[in-house]
């Protein structure tokens, strides 16, 4: 699994390796488990705060960067 622990802000769709579709009650959570547009497993182990956006990044901790 890969886990995503930061947040990024808008990126641009080419400095993503993959995506990440989720509907907006998902999107309102800081901890769960979900699955890429690609079918990779991931964790969002985020802060709590604002609700995730269309075209936000999030960093994972190996350094890879998926777009919400």
């Amino acid at each position: 699994m890969l886990k995503l622990i930061e947040r990024l802000g808008p990126i641009d769709e080419s400095a993503a390796s993959d995506t990440l579709t989720l509907p907006f009650e998902a999107r309102m959570r800081g901890r769960l488990k979900a699955v890429s547009d690609a079918g990779r497993e991931l964790g969002l182990f985020l802060e709590r705060g604002p609700v995730l956006r269309d075209g936000e990044g999030l960093r994972a901790e190996s350094g890879e960067v998926i777009r919400v």
